[in-house]
């Protein structure tokens, strides 16, 4: 039987920056709650989730006026404020903010007001967002609703008045890491002085900015009692070895295991082996003296797609210095790479003395590859969900539906280099 994607949903239109409709985006009014709350369109080469913002068409003015956008988490949340008064409102769409995101974003904004529900899940969506847009350089900061609110629920009981105060209001997010790492550890033991010392510092770190380090350093010592030299080394020492520290969502789950700290001590794993597509993606980005290539790929790349975190680590690099019109540097990216094989392992590729003809057709072939490699990681992970799931049931026949999509989205050609 014929099954509509979007029944018994609540459509929303997903418009491109010029407002022109490229996908849909449906919320369950009422039943199976196993089902996702929102489900979208399936990705095309217009439609990426990665790369799109609700209501950027809409917004963009007055964000461009204000020089500030406020993130809320959904569509209701969005509309409630536009309906409210309050312009300069976007949301992601169902996905956590990407660099892509923030990318777009800054070419409006030099600020960034996350929104999110005042629920645990709300305020983790906050942490989530935390390192690509601090790699973006936009200032952040984070709104507090008051429990059990949305924005949108807030709007309607409280007015606009007293949700644009509390827009202006906002804490700065390393005020709020800090506040939310306190809350969950707080106990004031040694184990949870370490945990937030190490998060705090691994989080700062990612800034690169010496002033905001060292304020942060000092409100953390202050807040914990500790020396505030001591935190200073501390900060130092997660700057330098990030997987030595604890990562923020398990620092900051109330229910965060109470064994000996082994992993503060571990040395770094070892590097994984790069995969060729990835390697050659990166020795092209580095090598690359034309800015068109560049837009083409950083347009129809999803950093989901790459698993080696130093060939990561360099295309964010690329993406941001890209974003700021300067042409990608080496040493300025392998100074951004924590890990320690990163110098070696990106001179090295750079030093092959391989030619690298054809350029534009290996740009699409690599990108291909690429995503077809992630796609077939998703069939399989929905394959193997099947099995397990009751025939006919509501979430039997999603996870079907979101096969089809990714079977059809494999199938996709890239818009063509020659033709952009």
């Amino acid at each position: 039987d014929y099954y509509d994607r979007f029944r018994g949903r609540l459509m929303f239109p997903i418009h491109d920056v010029q407002g022109r409709c490229i996908a849909f985006s449906g919320r369950l009014i009422e039943g199976d709650t196993k089902v996702g709350k929102y489900i979208n369109s399936p990705e095309t080469q217009l439609f990426k989730k990665g790369h799109t913002i609700y209501g950027l068409d809409k917004a963009k003015r007055a964000i461009l006026k204000t020089k500030s956008a406020i993130i809320c988490e959904g569509q209701l949340d969005l509309i409630a404020c536009h309906m409210a008064g309050i312009e300069n409102v976007v949301a992601p769409q169902g996905t956590a903010l990407t660099l892509q995101h923030a990318t777009l974003l800054k070419r409006y904004a030099e600020e960034i007001v996350l929104c999110f529900d005042a629920d645990e899940a709300g305020q983790n969506a906050a942490i989530r967002s935390m390192d690509d847009l601090i790699a973006s350089g936009l200032n952040l900061r984070v709104v507090k609703i008051p429990h059990p609110h949305d924005p949108d629920s807030y709007i309607q009981e409280h007015g606009h008045e007293a949700f644009s105060q509390r827009v202006d209001q906002a804490d700065g997010f390393f005020d709020f890491l800090l506040q939310r790492l306190r809350a969950s550890h707080p106990q004031n033991t040694d184990k949870d002085r370490m945990l937030i010392v190490q998060s705090m510092g691994q989080a700062v770190a990612k800034t690169r900015h010496a002033v905001i380090m060292d304020t942060y350093a000092q409100k953390t010592a202050h807040l914990l009692n500790v020396d505030v030299d001591a935190v200073r080394q501390e900060f130092k020492q997660a700057s330098r070895t990030p997987a030595a520290a604890v990562q923020l969502r398990e620092s900051l789950s109330p229910m965060a295991s109470d064994e000996p700290e082994a992993h503060l001590s571990a040395p770094l794993p070892p590097l994984p082996h790069c995969n060729a597509q990835e390697y050659w993606l990166m020795k092209l980005v580095l090598s690359e003296e034309e800015e068109e290539p560049l837009e083409w790929l950083f347009s129809h790349l999803d950093l989901s797609w790459i698993q080696h975190p130093i060939v990561r680590t360099v295309l964010v690099g690329a993406l941001d210095a890209h974003a700021n019109h300067k042409k990608p540097e080496a040493p300025e990216i392998i100074r951004q790479c924590d890990h320690p094989e990163a110098s070696s392992f990106i001179t090295e590729a750079l030093a092959e003395a391989r030619s690298i003809p054809s350029r534009e057709r290996q740009y699409e072939e690599l990108l291909k590859r690429l995503r077809n490699r992630f796609i077939d990681h998703q069939i399989q992970t929905r394959k193997s969900r099947l099995a397990t799931l009751a025939d006919n049931s509501e979430e039997q026949i999603q996870t079907m539906t979101e096969l089809m999509s990714l079977r059809h989205s494999k199938n996709q050609p890239l818009t063509p280099l020659a033709e952009v």
